[in-house]
């Protein structure tokens, strides 16, 4: 394969549906990333990525939230989800929780396997990583060893806001008011030979009620809220149609159009429409 071959490279969900999918074409050996997906959502909780098939797990052997590969071929990342409530066990403990913590069902509510004292139901109760020893001290805090955080005692909401592929927006990571406001940048465009598309909140398309891909979003952050502009290569066509899959993402949110397809009822196929796109803007 050359090195300039193109591969793709898919993000969904399992169950299907508890986020957009998307399929979008990269360069060989290109690094990504895939988005934060929302930990619960719809009744499920998320239990961890595999990337065609296997299983990514942080060192302590929990799995990762958001996961960074090299794409040395065509690479499907599905973001996997268990019922809130099931425990197929029967050992006191949710299914989801065991499943992202240790890739199993192989625990009970008993098990303390870092030794620190609390039970596996001890540590889903008080939101702790059952993979990593806590230490307990008098005072006013409590603490364990960790990399730098952000403690929040405000009732502050976390905004991560991106771009896809990274590096066409610049990243923030704030932590705003709850129920504060947000008004995204206005995008749209070719920008360093990709165009803009539509703005995802949590994995979700933003769209306005024709459809379209919203060039600006506002919100109030009643949330966490990962924000991410996506974008796609100028002239990818990975569905080889005819219309490029930044139009289709734009306009539709999926690539089932093709150039022939009428989908405004008019009488003029894409094709037409998109012939006079520079006069009319995006609309289609």
């Amino acid at each position: 394969m050359s090195a300039w071959a193109q591969v793709t490279f898919e993000q969904k969900s399992d169950p299907a549906g508890l986020f957009t999918s998307t399929s979008a074409t990269k360069n060989l050996n290109e690094v990504v990333s895939t988005m934060t997906p929302s930990l619960s959502t719809g009744g499920y909780s998320f239990t961890h990525w595999t990337v065609n098939g296997v299983r990514e797990n942080a060192p302590d052997g929990q799995a990762k939230n958001k996961v960074s590969v090299t794409l040395t071929e065509n690479t499907v990342a599905i973001a996997h989800y268990r019922l809130d409530t099931n425990d197929s066990d029967s050992d006191g403990v949710p299914d989801w929780y065991e499943v992202r913590m240790f890739g199993n069902l192989d625990r009970n509510a008993s098990y303390d396997g870092d030794g620190d004292g609390l039970s596996l139901a001890d540590e889903r109760k008080y939101g702790l990583a059952a993979t990593i020893a806590d230490e307990f001290m008098e005072g006013g805090a409590s603490i364990r060893r960790s990399g730098q955080v952000f403690a929040n005692f405000g009732g502050a909401k976390k905004l991560s806001v991106s771009s896809d592929p990274a590096g066409l927006l610049t990243s923030s990571e704030t932590f705003p008011e709850t129920n504060s406001s947000y008004t995204s940048p206005n995008k749209n465009g070719l920008t360093s030979g990709y165009y803009f598309s539509h703005w995802e909140v949590n994995g979700v398309r933003q769209a306005d009620t024709s459809g379209i891909g919203l060039s600006q979003i506002s919100f109030t952050m009643t949330e966490d809220k990962t924000v991410v502009a996506k974008y796609y290569a100028e002239n990818a066509d990975t569905d080889s149609d005819g219309l490029p899959d930044w139009y289709e993402w734009r306009e539709f949110g999926n690539l089932d159009n093709n150039g022939t397809s009428d989908p405004d009822g008019d009488g003029f196929s894409m094709d037409a429409e998109r012939a006079v796109w520079a006069k009319r803007g995006y609309r289609r």
